[in-house]
């Protein structure tokens, strides 16, 4: 799924100054989404990270590292910044790419609630590892709150599904606010033709999609998706 924002690598670069939806979250998407590879990411925000611009790494005023028992290879952060959770998904690791290969499955039908159409049912296997509670509870707690989820590569790809699957837990009045966003960068598809044209529909604006120019991550990842469909 691309969202209706796919730009190519030059339009995530911090310092551009390229019209973008909503500049300084997209800048924090892109420090979290980088952030959570770094194995002591509080640290690392704490030294400054190189190449981010000071004032986006001090709007991160707290950093949770919440990793997932049942899935070694499954990492998710929380990082905050006022009233806004953005909660990173890590991508895969070279030495990884056993584990991952298992999520690699092909199609099945739709598990969201309401959606038509195909998911992949690997992306869809790890995004139901994880529990949706805590952010139902950080939405309903503040009607100012606002959750980013995002991730790189196969990360981004857990980060859309959850979207989805919150979107789908959620009241109508809290989707209608677009309290609940995601930007992903460099990821795979997980839903079919159908599927999106669904999303789009039911929820239009909430997905930003950035993929570099040539990046074989996004169709690699998701043949199992399109050879199901095909």
């Amino acid at each position: 799924y691309m969202g209706e924002h796919s730009l190519s690598w030059p339009f995530m670069q911090p310092n551009n100054k390229a019209t973008r939806p909503e500049s300084d979250e997209l800048n924090l998407c892109l420090l979290c989404s980088y952030g959570i590879y770094i194995p002591n990411t509080l640290q690392w925000l704490n030294d400054g990270p190189p190449g981010f611009p000071k004032a986006d790494v001090r709007r991160i005023e707290q950093f949770e590292n919440a990793p997932l028992l049942s899935c070694t290879v499954l990492r998710m952060g929380l990082f905050f910044a006022g009233s806004t959770m953005f909660v990173a998904f890590r991508g895969t690791r070279k030495a990884e790419w056993d584990d991952w290969k298992e999520s690699l499955k092909s199609a099945q039908p739709n598990s969201i609630p309401g959606l038509v159409g195909m998911s992949h049912s690997g992306y869809d296997k790890l995004a139901s590892l994880v529990d949706l509670a805590p952010f139902q509870e950080f939405l309903k707690a503040n009607q100012e709150s606002k959750i980013y989820f995002t991730g790189h590569s196969l990360g981004g790809a857990v980060a859309l599904m959850v979207t989805f699957k919150l979107l789908a837990s959620l009241d109508a009045g809290i989707t209608r606010q677009r309290r609940v966003k995601c930007v992903t960068f460099g990821a795979p598809f997980v839903l079919d033709r159908m599927a999106c044209d669904d999303i789009d529909k039911s929820w239009p604006g909430v997905v930003s999609t950035y993929c570099a120019e040539g990046d074989i991550v996004p169709v690699f990842f998701s043949r199992g998706l399109f050879e199901e469909r095909n």
